[in-house]
Parts: C-alpha cells; structure tokens; sequence
C-alpha cells in the first residue's frame, strides 16, 4: 500500500508541504512473513518488500538481567524513524506475539 509521507511542512519558507509516497507491505504481508520465519525458527536478517527485516528466534536462556526465563523470538521489518512493525513473543513461542509499530506512518497489523 502506498502511504504518503511529510518530509517537511509548510512554512514561511515554503509554501507546499514536501510529501513522498512510500510504499509498506499490507497488514496480511507483515504477518505472514513474520509467522512464516518464526516457524522456521532460523535467524534471518535481510531485505522483504525493499524494507530492512530481522527475525531473531527465541533461546531458551534468560537475557541478562532479565526476569524473563527465556529470550522471546522477535521479529522487526521497517525503517523505525518512517515505519516498523515488531512481533515479539514474549509469552513463548506458541502463544501470539505482542505486536508494536512505531514511526511517522501508522500501520495496523492484526494479531
């Protein structure tokens, strides 16, 4: 889906807004590829839908200083200062993932 981005305001200096189009994976793409790398279970770091993806499977250590009894899998696609999207499975790994988007461009992705 193609969503428009405000790179800069009007202002007194310019009189239109600068705004791009950016082009994000739907709601059904994000989490298909986030539940299809979580069943593999393998670490994958690479490029989806021209976006940065990482996907970190869980371990069944606790992180330091963590009250966790394990490492949560984690999954994260975007650019966090335009748009991301994270599934973390912090309840283990078959229970659904705690979702959080962050950035300037707002997505909804169902759990």
């Amino acid at each position: 889906m193609i969503k428009e981005l405000v790179i800069r305001q009007a202002n007194e200096i310019y009189d239109e807004p600068l705004i791009i189009p950016v082009d994000i994976p739907d709601d059904d793409q994000i989490t298909c590829l986030a539940l299809s790398l979580h069943e593999k279970g393998k670490p994958y770091t690479g490029r989806v839908f021209g976006w940065d993806v990482y996907y970190r499977p869980g371990k069944p250590t606790a992180p330091i200083g963590s009250s966790l009894s394990f490492t949560p899998a984690c999954f994260i696609i975007g650019e966090s200062s335009i748009w991301s999207v994270s599934f973390d499975w912090e309840n283990g790994n078959q229970a659904p993932p705690i979702i959080t988007m962050a950035g300037e461009i707002a997505v909804k992705v169902p759990a």
